[in-house]
Order: structure tokens, then sequence, then C-alpha cells
């Protein structure tokens, strides 16, 4: 009896060892299940975020997402990456009038900055996607911008000495697919989200939730406290019809009578002639320091949007309903103006600039694929 019973004891044993050894061969470790990632966001600021089910946040998918975010891998002629366009310097846009794709095609569009995108419903300037995931491919396969045959990708992943085994750690033991590459940029993505700016949108009394940076003296202070209370009031009634998400979503449509061409926009998605002219309103969140402006990138400066408005005081008030005929002047003054660039400051976030989180990984001196991930 005690014999048997050491016989099925190792049987037991060799048979637990063949599957540990076999698990161990296909790469599969025995503890392997990818660490959630938190998103710390200030909820007085943003809303909550959207996050499907099937691509919830894992530092491992964050980190995954950062490198192909950054590898040249990802354009057919692998000369450019998803940065090319989206630099973090730039606060995630390029600078340019309308992006240029991997073989200098011009596009049509300017290169909006990625920001707060874990709280939008809607994606690009006409709203053509309403998810992450599913904007990856558009410009990765567009025969402007980065001309990838996903096919090919797949391929190039599969045989490189590193990814897979980044990709098995993101998402399990399986075959790379292309759905794989897309929800780990748009994980990556998500992380990319403004930590709070200046000033506490939501709140009406502006003197008492705005905070000075540092670097400015008392008196500075005092003159640029006086613009805000000044200026918040008249930005709320003139500006936050459109602007309602101004730090957050912004997934607001409006055509605000600066595309020539109609049949443009919106109406080529939805059919809607109500949509006609109309594109996406981007967030506020550092105003200053993303032109040039509008989906065509057509205004160099934040000067020549508000000449566009002063020239056009009618169009606020068609599309403010609220406010009334003698409300607001019938132009927009050149202090107005200068005040108006002061009064956005509050919207800056030095962070999306400056965060290592979400900086060029192969930019680092001391990069070494075996050492990744080190996201810290």
């Amino acid at each position: 009896m005690m014999f048997c019973k050491v016989i099925n004891k190792l049987k037991i044993i060799i048979l637990l060892s063949v599957v540990y050894i076999s698990l161990a061969f296909i790469g599969i470790p025995a503890n392997d299940n990818p660490k959630p990632y938190i998103l710390n966001y200030d909820t007085t600021l943003l809303e909550k975020p959207n996050i499907p089910a099937n691509n919830p946040l894992t530092v491992e998918g964050v980190e995954l997402g950062r490198l192909l975010f950054y590898d040249t891998l990802l354009s057919g002629n692998n000369t450019q990456s998803c940065a090319s366009c989206h630099k973090q310097e730039f606060y995630f846009s390029d600078g340019k009038t309308t992006a240029i794709g991997s073989q200098g095609h011009i596009g049509k569009r300017n290169s909006m900055a990625l920001v707060n995108l874990a709280f939008k419903n809607s994606f690009f300037w006409d709203g053509r996607v309403i998810s992450l995931e599913s904007l990856i491919k558009f410009p990765l396969t567009d025969s402007i911008e980065m001309q990838q045959d996903t096919i090919l990708l797949i391929q190039e992943i599969q045989n490189h000495p590193y990814y897979p085994d980044l990709f098995k750690k993101a998402f399990g033991n399986k075959q790379i697919e292309f759905n794989d590459v897309s929800k780990a940029i748009a994980q990556f993505l998500r992380i990319i989200y403004t930590k709070g700016t200046s000033f506490n949108f939501k709140n009406e009394n502006a003197s008492k939730s705005f905070k000075f940076k540092s670097a400015k003296n008392s008196k500075e202070n005092d003159s640029l406290l006086a613009i805000v209370n000044e200026m918040h009031p008249r930005f709320s009634l003139m500006c936050t019809r459109c602007h309602r998400g101004a730090v957050g979503r912004g997934d607001f449509f409006a055509d605000i009578n600066i595309d020539t061409n109609k049949i443009t926009g919106r109406y080529l998605i939805t059919k809607n002639l109500a949509d006609t002219g109309k594109f996406i309103i981007p967030p506020l969140i550092n105003v200053l320091h993303t032109a040039p402006y509008m989906h065509d990138g057509r205004f160099k400066t934040l000067r020549e949007v508000l000449d566009h408005y002063s020239n056009h005081i009618g169009l606020l008030k068609k599309l403010n309903s609220s406010i009334l005929s003698d409300s607001i002047e019938n132009t927009i003054t050149e202090n107005d103006k200068k005040n108006i660039e002061l009064f956005f400051e509050i919207f800056d976030d030095e962070s999306i600039k400056t965060n290592k989180k979400y900086s060029n990984p192969f930019a680092s001196p001391n990069f070494k694929w075996t050492d990744y991930p080190d996201f810290k």
C-alpha cells in the first residue's frame, strides 16, 4: 500500500514537472499576470475615462504601447513613427500646418495635440471613430501618412527579437494580431492626460481657484488675477457653448465659418446636412503652445484666431444662443485679444511636455531592449 502511494506521488510530480517545463518552453511564465495601471486623475477637471472592458490599462500594455508609438517600424518604409507627427516637445502636436507623411506627401489635416484622449468619445477632426482602438489603423494604413500594410507589419513584429515577448507579457501567449498593436498604443495614449492646470475651470470664482506660477512676482500676479476675473465671465459667455470641455473632453462639433468648401467636415461622415462644415472643437489644454490652429492649420497664431472671431462677431451670437444682441460688443478689441492670450495661460500644463513616462524610450542613451520595461 505504501509503495503504491509513493508511486502515485511520483507520477503526480513527474506530470506537474512536464506541464511546467512545457509552459516554460512555449514562453508562459508561472505567474505572469499583467499589472493594472491606475489613472490618478483630477476628478474636478476630468470626467470618468472611457476604458473598454476588453482593453484594461496594464503596466505591460502601456509600456508596449509607448515603444510602438515611437517606433518607425510602424510605417511602410520604416522611417516614420506616430511621434513624427505628435512630438512631446510640441505637447504632442507637431507645429506644422498639416501632417507630412512617411513619403513626404502633405496631408489635409493639422496634427491635433494628443492629450486627455482617455476622456473623449470622438476622434479625428470629423469624429469618424468613437474609440482609440479604432483610431490607430487610420494613420498607419493611410496612403498619404504612414502607408503601412498591417499583414507585413505583424510579420515584422513577429520576426523582431524582442517584441514577441513584450506582446506576450501584455496580452498573453497568443498569435500577435494587429488588434493587439492598436490596443497597446491606445493604452499608452490614455495615460497622456493633464494632471491639473492653474485653474479649476468648473469653479465660478476665478479669484479663489487661480493659482499663479511661482516664477511670477506678486505685481504680475495681481495684474493677471484682475485679467482672469475680468475675462472668465466673458469667456464663459462667448466661448463655452463650443469649448464646454475646455480642459477635458472636447467632443463638441461646430461650423465656425472658416471652410469655404461646405461639402466637408462631419457631414462626410454622418451625411446629415446639419453637420455640413462642422469640425470637432479640441480642448484648450496648452492652447498657447499648439499652433497652428483649426483643422487645416490655417491660423498660424492665436491672434489670427481672435481676429477671425472679431471679424465674425455675429457668429459668436449664432453659436451662443444665450447671448443677447447687446450683451457683447460688435468687435473684440486689441486689448481684449491681449488679455485673452494672457487668460489662456490658465490652461497651461507643462507636465505634458516634460513627463518622462510620455517620452521616447529609444532616445535614452541607456535604452536596452533587454532592460525594458523600465516604466517607473
